[in-house]
């Protein structure tokens, strides 16, 4: 009886001392959260007030110049004259896009406008998109999710610095989130909504080519139609207006080497460790990442769930970039509110993960905001979090899997 009543008693200062480890757990999780919301307030403020007073200083003006000399005729990537149109907007440095043609549909509209107009058209833009991105996501997952969507949403690092330099990372989230939402019942419409994505196609190697898998295998050919459409005709229509804008990129980009552009991302920290000198070596992690994901998505193609497979692979696509800044882990988010549902299923605490926004919206707090090697470990965390926050599920379904066979 005695014995009986001590087992009882531990078992009960074991659940006390669990119950405790839950409060502190959610208490620091929702400090973390308070504060990368309010570093978000602050952020969008100094975002605002910089798209009206210190715009020039910012990405978006290397589009505007690229823009007005797009629609005039003129060489979008010659030097001088970006450099010409940037300073008379009050730039302090040049700054000249190395985005392929296939993006210059997006920045086309700005030369019409004066740079104030257009400045101010951008950040509506960026605004939008990221609304509708939220809205789009929370449309995905369940109601809780939901509400988490826009807190995750609105205090994610990465959104927050595309709208403050005027980056296009949040319209790459934008057609990420649309095709996760249509693929299933508008394929049409999600290859479309894949246009931007041809911005920055280094970006989405691995994820590309399981799109072009994936499509084959399952008959999809919709969405390749609506993207190979919608890419052929923005690309009519920019060579219309200037015939020789691919040459002109192409001798831009052997000008200018962005494989020696300074980044901090894996891809480049791999190299510099490997053999700084050799630039192929810059393009191994992406290679071995197209092999991964081609393996992966065979393994699962009688089963491929894009709000599943489909975002581990996006993250090792971005993880494995070899070229990409801070800003393109904007499209990310669909994973990180992915794996915030998953955790909370699992009876996981999403604290990891409160720290890690917290942690990078103080860094750019501190005006150190994509040069630098302070966020080089982002890319990682959000990887590193949705395969913590997934591993059960990932554990059921391989022993399901077992169980079939």
């Amino acid at each position: 009886m005695f014995e009986h009543h001590e087992g009882s008693l531990r078992e009960n200062a074991s659940e006390a001392r669990k119950g405790s480890r839950i409060r502190v757990s959610k208490v620091l999780t929702a400090g973390f959260l308070l504060l990368a919301l309010g570093f978000a307030v602050l952020l969008g403020g100094v975002a605002i007030t910089a798209s009206y007073d210190h715009v020039a200083t910012r990405d978006f003006v290397e589009y505007w110049a690229a823009g007005k000399l797009l629609v005039q005729g003129k060489d979008p990537y010659a030097s001088d004259a970006v450099w010409s149109l940037e300073y008379s907007a009050g730039s302090r440095f040049p700054v000249i896009p190395m985005n392929p043609p296939f993006f210059m549909w997006m920045v086309a509209p700005l030369g019409f406008l004066n740079f104030d107009t257009a400045a101010r058209f951008w950040l509506l833009l960026q605004l939008a998109s990221v609304g509708v991105s939220i809205w789009v996501i929370a449309k995905l997952h369940e109601r809780r999710q939901a509400a988490l969507a826009w807190v995750l949403g609105l205090s994610f690092s990465p959104i927050l610095i595309n709208i403050l330099i005027g980056q296009i990372g949040v319209f790459l989230l934008l057609a990420v989130s649309l095709f996760l939402l249509l693929h299933k019942q508008h394929p049409l419409l999600a290859g479309i909504a894949l246009l931007p994505c041809a911005a920055k196609p280094h970006l989405f190697l691995p994820f590309g080519i399981v799109i072009l898998l994936w499509a084959i295998r399952s008959k999809a050919y919709a969405v390749l139609a609506g993207f190979f459409a919608a890419l052929f005709l923005t690309s009519a229509a920019v060579w219309l207006v200037n015939h020789q804008v691919w040459s002109q990129w192409i001798a831009f980009v052997h000008l200018s080497k962005p494989a020696e552009t300074p980044i901090w991302n894996l891809s480049r920290m791999f190299r510099l460790a490997v053999g700084p000198q050799k630039a192929w070596v810059q393009f191994l992690p992406v290679s071995a990442a197209c092999i991964w994901g081609t393996v992966y998505f065979f393994k699962r193609r009688d089963r491929w769930i894009w709000l599943d497979h489909g975002l581990l692979l996006l993250l090792v696509s971005v993880l494995c970039a070899p070229y990409s800044w801070f800003t393109d882990e904007a499209v990310l988010l669909p994973c990180i509110i992915a794996g915030v549902g998953s955790a909370e299923k699992a009876g996981r605490t999403i604290l990891p993960l409160a720290a890690m926004l917290a942690i990078s919206s103080f860094e750019l707090l501190k005006g150190k905001w994509i040069d630098t090697g302070a966020l080089v470990w982002t890319a990682p965390a959000w990887l590193a979090f949705y395969l913590y926050a997934t591993r059960k599920a990932d554990a059921d379904a391989t022993k399901t899997e077992q169980l079939a066979e």
